[in-house]
Formats: structure tokens, sequence, C-alpha cells
């Protein structure tokens, strides 16, 4: 009797799960598809996601999306949505449902929280609506805290201007207590991005560590990253930006992939970031907190371009503020350079240098770099001395220096009938166009 009873076990089971209502079916969207990786409790995990199906290393079962949840789109820069999706798992020995919400961050990061299993029993409707704790307006889609995050495989073409754009040198210090900060002169980050440059340029940056002799956990390395994307998030209820990186040469997904933090709300020409070790942003948790600790501060690039070949008027030189209902900027000037520049903490930081090249009355050719920014430009400038403490001045569209040229291969003459004509061409009438220049008190 106990064997028969044994034997109508499987029939029961498939009539009791035949009974259990489920409705919809849902095709996962495209961005969604593709290899990805993870590491989740330790264990580095391999995703699979196709048009329908949710399959992964961490156990024997795959997962057939039934039902699915296209939340709006939480603003107007994102590219994909955000799912609840209701799915089924096949193989393995209990059939189970789960809820799996998605957060789209970037083409290449995927954030994940999956639910425990929700088990088919006779008479027991269950749905996304039903059975989604996302769904609940009360609940919401999961935080950051309570998401798995997941790196493409394969990197898609993402600009790094997101992220990182131009020149900085960093500190950094390693783990927790790990022998002190390195504040190597040498280290630095070079992000270059040319507008609308096919090259990889665009899509990656080097990342040079210097060591520091005392401080054992530093290091001489040179990195090349693949920049993968940034976002937006909150955490324990801070508006954090995340970002997230792939080494080109490392092949061990466990260390291939980086995720960064900073904190929105930072000005001026410091900036704090904390990275991972490994592929993973559970251990982010603040702008102090995380394994690698970095303060970049924007630095101006090295050329010999602005080495000078003419003189500004003697006249001039000393410390100057513009005037006028705008934004002010301290101004210094000596024989050859000029330089704008703001207070280090400034919303608006500017930290602009020029170097003449050469004259002609009251016009002149200027070569200018700006702290953190790669880009040489030449400028036209003329100056007009009004008295002592007063100078009136105009600056001209700017005209970008080739990378590919040195400094004896530039035409300056051929360069300042190009760059100062604009100045012929421009309608401007006494003093339109004119910022004006006040002599700071003692400056001379």
């Amino acid at each position: 009797m106990v064997a028969l009873q044994y034997m109508y076990l499987p029939l029961l089971f498939s009539i009791l799960q035949a009974t259990v209502r489920v409705t919809g079916r849902c095709t996962i969207p495209d961005y969604f598809h593709g290899d990805w990786y993870s590491q989740e409790l330790g264990a580095d995990i391999i995703t699979k996601i196709t048009a329908d199906k949710w399959d992964s290393n961490e156990d024997d079962t795959e997962l057939t999306c039934e039902d699915i949840f296209i939340h709006p789109t939480p603003g107007p820069q994102q590219d994909g949505n955000n799912v609840t999706m209701f799915m089924v798992s096949s193989g393995g020995l209990e059939r189970c449902y789960f809820c799996v919400d998605v957060l789209w961050r970037t083409t290449n990061i995927l954030q994940y929280r999956k639910g425990d299993c929700i088990p088919a029993y006779v008479g027991y409707a269950i749905s996304l609506n039903i059975s989604c704790r996302a769904m609940d307006p009360f609940y919401g889609l999961p935080s950051t805290d309570e998401a798995v995050t997941m790196f493409r495989q394969t990197p898609r073409s993402v600009n790094c201007e997101t992220m990182f754009e131009g020149l900085y040198q960093f500190s950094y210090e390693i783990g927790m207590g790990g022998g002190g900060i390195c504040d190597n002169p040498d280290s630095q980050i070079k992000a270059c991005q040319d507008p609308g440059s096919p090259y990889v340029d665009n899509e990656v940056f080097y990342m040079t560590y210097g060591r520091c002799p005392d401080v054992r956990t530093s290091k001489n390395e040179k990195l090349r990253y693949q920049c993968m994307g940034s976002w937006d998030a909150e955490r324990n209820g801070i508006g954090y930006t995340f970002a997230a990186i792939a080494d080109t040469v490392n092949k061990d997904s466990r260390e291939k992939f980086k995720c960064l933090l900073t904190l929105k709300s930072q000005r001026g020409n410091k900036k704090r970031w904390v990275m991972s070790r490994f592929s993973s942003c559970a251990n982010l948790n603040s702008i102090y907190s995380g394994p690698v600790r970095l303060v970049l501060t924007s630095i101006v690039p090295s050329t010999e371009n602005m080495v000078s070949r003419c003189n500004l008027p003697s006249d001039i030189a000393g410390q100057w503020v513009t005037r006028g209902p705008g934004f002010k900027y301290n101004v210094a000037i000596n024989e050859t350079n000029i330089r704008f520049y703001t207070e280090p903490d400034a919303i608006e930081f500017l930290d602009a240098f020029y170097a003449c090249q050469k004259r002609s009355g009251t016009r002149y050719l200027m070569t200018r770099v700006l702290v953190g920014k790669c880009e040489e430009d030449f400028v036209c400038m003329e100056i007009v001395t009004l008295n002592n403490d007063t100078v009136r001045y105009r600056i001209g569209k700017p005209e970008n220096i080739p990378s590919y040229l040195t400094r004896e291969e530039l035409d300056i003459n051929s360069t300042f009938t190009n760059v100062c004509n604009w100045f012929d061409r421009a309608d401007i009438k006494g003093n339109r166009g004119y910022e004006v220049l006040t002599r700071k008190t003692n400056s001379r």
C-alpha cells in the first residue's frame, strides 16, 4: 500500500503544478542580452541572458521569463529601462518561480536582485503583480545596497568623458591601514578624448601608479582601462556617481573589472574617488571607505608649446582681477605669460595659462592650456592699456594645436594670420566685446 502511494506522487505533483495560475509571456529587452560576470558570495558567476532565458552557472537551473514589467525610464539620459521579471526554473529537483529585478545602469553594467523560490501550490494564485515585491509601490525596486553588480564580459564602446576627462595627479591608499598614503607626482591619470574621433582613445584612459619608498603597498605600474560607463545612485541616502572600468590586459574576470564611486556634489580641482579591488561594487560605501582610496588633482599638461616667443607690454605686469557683473577671475601677468584662475574650491573652477608667441600692434597670438585638460590651443588676444590700473582686452576663438606637430613644425606667422584674422572680421565697435581688468592694490 505504501509503495502504491509513492507511485502516484509524481502524478500528484504534476497536477498541483498544472493548477497554478501564471499570467502573461515576456521578451527580455535586447540591451540585456549577452554574457555577464558577477561575484556572489565569493563565487565567480557567469550569466547568459537571451530573449527569454536567464542562465547562470550558480546552479543547475535555468530561468525562463513568464511575465515582465518594464518600469518607466528614470531619466532622459538613460538608454535602457529597469525591469521586474517573473521567471520559472527548469532543471533541479523543485519547480520554483522567482522575481528578478534588473536595474539598467549602463550598456555594460546591470544590477539585479533575485527573490526566494515561490513554490507552486494547488489553488495558490501567483503572478508578477501578486508575487513580486517591486510591483508594490511601498517597496519598489531594490536599492544599490540590495543589488548584485553584473559586468558585460565583452564591453561595448563607451566614451570616457562621463567619468574621467583630462589630466590628473593622484594620491592613493590601498587597504585599511595599509601603510599610509602614497603621493608621488608620477601617479597620474591621462584621459585625453578627441571629440568626434573614431579611435579607441575616446574609450580608454591610462592610470600610472608611482611608488613611495615608505609605503609598502605602493607600486610602479601603468594600466590601460576601458571605460564601461557611469551612473548616479544613492547609498545610505547620499547621492553618488558610480563608474565601472575594465583592465584591457588582465583576462581574469575576478580582477579585470573595477567599480568606482565619487560624491556628486564635489567641486573645485580636487576629487575623491574610491575603487574596488575586485569586480564588485559592494565594498564602496563612501568617498572615504573603499579598498583603494584616491584623491585626484587636476594638473596642467606638460608641453613645449608653452615656451614663449615674444613679450607682453611691461606696464601690465602684476596682479589683476576681471571686472563686471559676471564671474570674477584672478589674473597674473608677467613679461611673457598670463594666467586666469579661480580659487581651488570654486564651483566653476578655472586655471588657464597663456604664453605669448607673436605680437602685432595690440594683438597677440597666444598658446593656451587649461589645468585638467589635454587640449592645447592657439588664441588671439587683444590688449589695450587704458591707464596704470585698467586694461581692456578680448580673447578670440580658440584653434586646436595638432598633437602630431612639434614646436619647430608650427608655422607661427601663418597661424597668426588665421587666428587673429577673426578680430578683423568681427563686427565689434567701441567697447563691445571687450572685458576689463582692474589692478589689485600694491601689485605693480
